[in-house]
């Protein structure tokens, strides 16, 4: 599997954004996920934000062998 990550900023309504997209060996949708929160945070706390719940969302799966 490989398994994207990205964050976005939106600072007028200090919210932050992040979400995770996974696919298989064939490049073929598996799972993605969105999420906002509250605060407006740097560009490395909001990929790492990113990272961290796509990595307990495909723990909780039971997925393995993630290439991000």
């Amino acid at each position: 599997y490989k398994c994207n990550v990205d964050a976005a900023f939106h600072k007028e309504q200090n919210r932050s954004s992040f979400g995770w997209c996974l696919r298989d060996d064939e490049g073929r949708f598996v799972k993605a996920e969105t999420a906002w929160m509250m605060g407006n945070c740097s560009i490395v706390e909001g990929e790492s934000i990113a990272l961290l719940e796509a990595l307990k969302a495909l723990e909780q799966r039971g997925t393995s062998h993630v290439i991000f």
